[in-house]
């Protein structure tokens, strides 16, 4: 089904926004925990949710990036790689529905 190109928009904002969340209580590699500001990790939610929906990446590949963001862009070397594992794997959680929208 075509939808309007405004709702797509919507649609595709909303699911970033998800992302944005997710990098926010699950990730945050700063620590900021609920000091957050809401548009800290945005730039990273935007570039994941492209990979995922656009690249076909895979979660490993998510994961992958998260982690050289933390370790080598922000700066935090000792960052586990788990925190950005778990992150990947429950933004990739959210992909069905994310895709639902599309049918």
């Amino acid at each position: 089904m075509t939808r309007p190109h405004g709702q797509d928009k919507a649609r595709a904002r909303a699911n970033r926004s998800i992302v944005n969340q997710i990098l926010m209580e699950h990730w945050d590699p700063i620590g900021l925990g609920e000091d957050c500001p809401a548009d800290e990790y945005i730039g990273y939610a935007n570039r994941v949710y492209v990979m995922m929906m656009h690249e076909e990446a895979s979660v490993a590949d998510v994961s992958d990036f998260l982690h050289e963001i933390a370790t080598d862009y922000i700066g935090l070397p000792r960052t586990p790689r788990r925190f950005s594992a778990d992150a990947a794997r429950l933004i990739f959680s959210h992909k069905a529905d994310f895709m639902a929208g599309d049918e």
